[in-house]
């Protein structure tokens, strides 16, 4: 419990204002558990943290006002939308390689 309330307060208002050290603490918190989902999906340890930090580089390259929008004014849970991206990513991944 303690991380989510530091995860929703600190780091997100650092990470909404363009400090990317938000992210990076944001990153260094969830990245074990967004590793193992990924590597559930992908069976790779390499692709599982390459669609990890390719998640976290969507994240980065998202506007400020955008970043504000969705994780401050419309309420979006953060972590639960990178365990939704990590998913959606595996996801691809498993197509690619299909093709």
């Amino acid at each position: 419990m303690r991380n989510s309330i530091t995860l929703k307060t600190a780091t997100l208002n650092h990470f909404c204002k363009e400090e990317n050290q938000g992210l990076e603490h944001f990153y260094n918190l969830l990245l074990p558990e967004l590793k193992s989902v990924a590597y559930r999906y992908v069976k790779s340890e390499a692709e599982a943290q390459d669609v990890v930090a390719d998640c976290f580089e969507k994240l980065l390259k998202m506007p400020n006002e955008i970043r504000w929008q969705k994780f401050v004014t419309n309420r979006i849970n953060p972590k639960a939308m990178l365990f939704i991206m990590v998913r959606n990513q595996s996801l691809d991944e498993l197509k690619v390689k299909k093709k």
